[in-house]
């Protein structure tokens, strides 16, 4: 490998976060990587990976029709170099089952969530082993599949010896665990997680924090203590973002809201009218 093959790769790696997690502005991106795409020849180990973040970003950016070509271009690549990229087919899958789960097709994200990680598990690394089950375990929550998902958050927070868990997915998979267990009634489990999640979880996980407030407040009606739950999101209301369009407010809102059932037919004291009337 050539000292400019080298330097490529290593301009590449140095994107992958900041495609999967934007902190800079996304034509910035696309212009880097664009300029980097020039630099390997078609038949390049690296190629596919170059389309797929490309496909990445204009999936941020909106352009489905953009997104979507550059992925099946990244898997084209990928399955027809000698041997195929493994590995970055199934990086390639993660990205299209996000793309399908966010257009609302559930059945598409499933399948492409498997195939990423048969993939993952054939060629990739543990990290990312740990990244897809995370995915798998957020799509058995978000499809009503409560058990799974809450046997596979468990599963993280344990972790084993070949899958180490880093300490901030341990986190939010403690906050989703305690979301499936309020979602199957399993309310008495869910303050040993809220401890541990409090004690934690930095000031600065405003949106861990946040959720891990809701739970609780979930947690507490379903246990017939009303005034906690109240209590709980009065403080979840300190960590809502500024944006009144964030996907937060809505959430509160449905909290709140459900307290507002759970409480049909007494009397709400004077703050939860207030949270009701500012949120609604």
């Amino acid at each position: 490998m050539t000292d400019k093959q080298e330097d490529l790769i290593a301009a590449l790696d140095a994107l992958e976060d900041a495609v999967e997690r934007p902190d800079r502005p996304l034509d910035s991106l696309l212009s880097e990587l664009a300029t980097l795409l020039l630099g390997f020849s078609r038949d390049s180990f690296q190629r596919p990976r170059v389309h797929r973040m490309l496909g990445i970003v204009y999936g941020h950016l909106g352009r489905d029709s953009d997104a979507v070509k550059e992925l099946h271009d990244a898997r084209e690549l990928a399955k027809t170099l000698s041997p195929p990229n493994y590995r970055e087919l199934g990086h390639v899958a993660r990205a299209l089952s996000a793309m399908h789960a966010a257009s609302g097709d559930e059945r598409l994200a499933r399948d492409e969530l498997m195939t990423a990680l048969t993939f993952t598990a054939v060629a990739g690394e543990p990290e990312e082993v740990v990244r897809l089950v995370e995915d798998v375990a957020q799509s058995e929550l978000d499809t009503g599949r409560f058990e799974n998902g809450a046997l596979l958050f468990e599963f993280l927070l344990s972790g084993n010896d070949r899958l180490k868990v880093p300490d901030y997915a341990a986190q939010g998979a403690r906050v989703k665990l305690v979301q499936a267990l309020n979602a199957l009634g399993r309310h008495d489990e869910v303050p040993a997680h809220i401890k541990v999640s409090h004690a934690s979880l930095s000031e600065d996980d405003r949106r861990l924090r946040f959720l891990t407030q809701l739970e609780a407040a979930r947690a507490s009606a379903g246990l017939g203590r009303h005034d906690e739950a109240e209590g709980a999101l009065l403080v979840a209301e300190n960590f809502l973002p500024e944006s009144q369009t964030a996907i937060d407010h809505s959430e509160f809102i449905e909290a709140v809201t459900e307290l507002q059932e759970v409480r049909a037919g007494e009397s709400s004291v004077e703050s939860l009218k207030h949270l009701v009337a500012q949120y609604t």
